[in-house]
């Protein structure tokens, strides 16, 4: 399998250029490719005698150093620069030039930090609009992951099967165990009237309908994996059960909402991406039609 690595040249893909690294390290067959995609804008700071063909092969040296200095290099089968209008659409073409199968790219958020901007415009685009797994890692992520499994969040939905093989493939690939967590909620304008006792109940019942229908999809699909029902919100709940799990990645589906779906429903995928610690690898439903 094929991927490409976003390079910003920033500290911001640092984290992108590890995770590719701990990929490649534990299966070395999965080719990398560092890719940056080059604006208009750059051209502009350039000097009056540097050519457009200079200017490309400092930006290109300056890419190949990021990979690098996190001692990267022999994990990347190589690197190139690609002009677009957006970085994006830069990507994008990146990923059918190198007929690379996903994407890796980088976050604004640390691990731990709360800023009022967690992803970026250009994570922001691509997981509305990419079609291939994207994997969005911390900035900061540590060389060394997690020693856990490997954790899909689902809601059992027939969108949610592509993202399932994915996580199968991929915790096989790297050699962990695949855990498979779905959220369930009990939710009722009358829990204020419902005695403490009867409410458990209820939630104790939703639990191990939701444990019988994970069972139930796995089975559909002859995969053997871990099952782990969380109550919501649902991205708390996930989140606490991959630190629960140590997780060292979290695969997620994407329903592909509208613009207009967004306003009034929140992408699951887009919110782990934004908050979790590790790197998520959200996985869209094939292209219809």
């Amino acid at each position: 399998m094929r991927w490409i690595v976003g390079l910003d040249l920033l500290e911001l893909s640092h984290g992108a250029i590890r995770f590719a690294k701990w990929i490649h390290r534990h299966h070395p067959d999965e080719e990398m490719f560092g890719v940056h995609s080059l604006g208009p804008q750059p051209q502009s700071f350039a000097s009056a005698d540097q050519s457009e063909e200079e200017l490309r092969q400092w930006i290109l040296g300056l890419a190949e150093r990021s990979v690098a200095d996190q001692g990267a290099s022999s994990s990347f089968a190589g690197v190139a620069v690609v002009e677009a209008t957006a970085p994006e659409d830069g990507l994008e073409h990146g990923l059918a030039l190198k007929q690379a199968s996903a994407l890796i790219i980088g976050r604004k958020a640390r691990r731990g930090e709360d800023p009022v901007v967690r992803l970026g415009r250009v994570a922001r685009r691509l997981l509305r609009q990419m079609a291939s797994p994207i994997a969005v890692v911390p900035p900061d992520l540590e060389e060394d992951l997690p020693p856990g499994p490997v954790v899909l969040a689902t809601d059992l939905e027939p969108s949610s099967d592509s993202a399932l093989r994915f996580a199968r493939d991929f915790a096989a690939m790297v050699g962990r165990e695949l855990l498979v967590v779905h959220a369930v909620s009990v939710q009722s304008a009358l829990q204020v009237y419902v005695a403490a006792s009867a409410w458990d109940r209820a939630h104790l019942e939703a639990t191990e309908r939701g444990q019988a229908a994970v069972s139930a999809y796995l089975e559909k699909h002859g995969i053997s994996a871990q099952i782990e029902v969380v109550r919501g919100p649902i991205a708390f709940g996930i989140l606490s059960a991959c630190e629960r799990a140590q997780a060292c990645v979290l695969i997620s589906g994407s329903r592909r909402l509208s613009f207009v779906d967004r306003i009034f429903n929140s992408s699951v995928g887009g919110e782990l991406a934004a908050l979790a610690a590790i790197p998520v690898i959200v996985v869209p439903p094939p292209e219809k039609g």
